[in-house]
């Protein structure tokens, strides 16, 4: 799924895809289709994006489906649930169905995941072992024995520390009742936590508990967090200059130039200039020349 503006991460996401910004110079959508065993993947967007994910997928190699929903904007957006079940049906879909959130970068191995599907919906969970960090944040289960005996989604008052992180397979029986669901619940309500809620009361629901990284990159600090790390430094993007500069915490994607500056905390997009400055906790945008600020 890779149809979201991501409002949080503007400018950046002005003109591409949260899924297409690059970590470590490599798209954030590459690190899940190369973990996915097989072909025939379905990556659904927006018209908004559409070419951006055609140029993106034709350098892929595999076989991948685009499917493109008919909006341009925030406001119009069928959100995930919504954009789930336009999937199912436009596509006529009638078998077992993986979901992936295409922001999202997994450390667990896709093989051992489909391993433990059982013919019941399956989840992927993560523990953050702190609920302060939860709170308002995630939609999280709450477990007993392997199986999902309840859902929150971002509760104020979190019952466990288990956050899914945008990764399932629903049986092909559970397809329709994307339909049923959205048919009774208000639009706001249409994330995957809400529909997961729901489901649980009415289906069994299995969990798989994974460890080691994820990265679910829906900030500018999540996303500088997750090139720090796999980088094990500062990133500095293909093509781009740094002069007589210090560089802390921070992203330099490419073609971009730096020059007697301090930058802390920044993502500065392509193509861009800076000099003589001295900026903090910001993200600069595409093609932006600042001098002597």
């Amino acid at each position: 799924m890779a149809g979201g503006y991501a409002t949080r991460l503007m400018p950046l996401t002005e003109k591409r895809a949260k899924p297409l910004l690059p970590v470590v110079g490599k798209p954030i959508i590459d690190y899940i289709i190369e973990k996915i065993p097989y072909d025939g993947i379905i990556v659904s967007t927006n018209e908004k994006f559409r070419r951006e994910f055609e140029i993106w997928e034709s350098k892929v190699d595999k076989n991948i489906d685009l499917f493109i929903e008919k909006t341009r904007k925030e406001e119009e957006k069928l959100g995930t649930v919504g954009a789930i079940n336009y999937l199912i049906k436009k596509k006529k879909i009638d078998e077992d169905l993986f979901v992936i959130a295409g922001d999202n970068i997994f450390e667990f191995d896709f093989n051992d995941f489909i391993k433990s599907y059982k013919d019941n919906p399956l989840i992927a969970l993560y523990d953050i072992k702190d609920k302060n960090k939860v709170k308002g944040k995630y939609g999280i289960a709450i477990i007993e024995k392997n199986k999902v005996r309840g859902f929150q989604e971002k509760p104020e008052n979190p019952r466990s520390t288990l956050v899914s992180v945008g990764c399932y397979i629903y049986p092909k029986d559970i397809l329709p009742l994307f339909s049923e669901f959205l048919k009774k619940t208000e639009k706001k309500k249409d994330a995957p936590g809400y529909f997961n809620e729901w489901l649980c009361k009415r289906k069994e629901m299995d969990c798989f508990i994974f460890h080691g990284n994820w990265y679910d990159i829906g900030d500018r600090e999540s996303y500088i967090k997750a090139n720090m790390d796999y980088s094990g430094k500062v990133y500095i993007g293909e093509n781009s200059e740094i002069v007589n500069s210090k560089i802390e915490n921070s992203v330099i994607l490419e073609n971009s130039k730096i020059i007697d500056s301090s930058v802390r905390g920044c993502v500065i997009d392509r193509n861009s200039e800076l000099q003589g400055v001295d900026i903090e906790d910001c993200i600069i945008g595409e093609g932006t020349k600042i001098r002597k600020c």
